[in-house]
């Protein structure tokens, strides 16, 4: 289930591609967790039960810099972990 991570959004509120996208299904395991961390390492977001299908969701509703972004998905009950980038371009 958990194979479709989007690498970039585009948060400039024309409708297209304006939240970040994890994967479809995230919602099955409500004891994910979501870190996102800056370019330098530093923690801006940090959600357990993150749900991608949010239509305000654009870690945490926040407006960020253009750039890019780190994630750590991890989801206990199914031992699933994974990292990646994510990049915001307007």
């Amino acid at each position: 289930d958990l194979k479709v991570f989007y690498n970039a959004f585009s948060p400039n509120g024309d409708g297209v591609n304006d939240t970040w996208l994890i994967t479809d299904g995230l919602e099955k395991y409500p004891d994910n967790n979501v870190m996102i961390f800056d370019r330098w390492g530093k923690e801006i977001f940090n959600q357990t039960g993150y749900l991608s299908s949010d239509p305000n969701r654009s870690f945490s509703g926040k407006d960020y810099d253009d750039g890019t972004y780190f994630y750590v998905l991890k989801v206990p009950s199914i031992k699933f972990e994974k990292s990646g980038y994510v990049m915001i371009i307007r």
